[in-house]
């Protein structure tokens, strides 16, 4: 406490050892959207890692210039890397930029925890139909950063090289749509 005012201090959050070399300093975060399914259980509907390249060591933001990397859920195993059109001279990368550490194949640490993690979480709110979640990936585990009720849909689309609408988030939305009308017209 210094004599004029309080002060919080915490540790720095760092990556999980296993991805510290796909950092150039930043810590990386897992963008995982969840939505409620038919019987009002969170799902997983997809997830990128976020990466930040270059001069920019303070966050992962892709709009920011960083990078993501589609995550296969079922195996916690990254896809190619894509800088999410903001520089078309760069294509699909399967290295990162900066430290030259292979992206494509490698798998996450604690991927189930995780995904176990953003699932409780999502109940938690199970008001919101749909959550984009910012969690970390430390050496205890994963951390929850944020929730997002805008999650953002783009920083998974683009990685991913799909509609969402064409995909199981189209036909949960939908749902919860109808759902929503029914209620409005009782």
């Amino acid at each position: 406490m210094s004599l004029v005012q309080s002060y919080l201090v915490q540790e720095r959050a760092r990556n999980h050892p296993a991805i510290a070399d796909l950092s150039n300093g930043a810590l990386n975060t897992v963008r995982m959207i969840t939505c409620l399914d038919e019987q009002e259980q969170p799902e997983i509907i997809g997830a990128v890692l976020r990466m930040a390249v270059g001069r920019n060591v303070t966050v992962d933001n892709v709009h920011a210039g960083g990078i993501a990397a589609p995550i296969d859920l079922r195996q916690g195993r990254l896809r190619r890397a894509t800088y999410m059109g903001i520089d078309s001279s760069h294509p699909w990368i399967d290295r990162h930029p900066d430290t030259g550490a292979t992206i494509t194949g490698r798998h996450l640490p604690n991927w189930q925890e995780l995904c176990e993690l953003v699932t409780r979480a999502h109940s938690a709110f199970n008001d919101w139909a749909v959550i984009g979640w910012d969690v970390a990936i430390m050496a205890d585990g994963p951390r929850l950063v944020e929730g997002n009720s805008g999650p953002d849909i783009d920083l998974i689309q683009r990685p991913l090289r799909t509609a969402f609408g064409e995909t199981r988030l189209g036909e949960l939305l939908a749902l919860h749509l109808r759902r929503s009308e029914q209620a409005w017209r009782r």
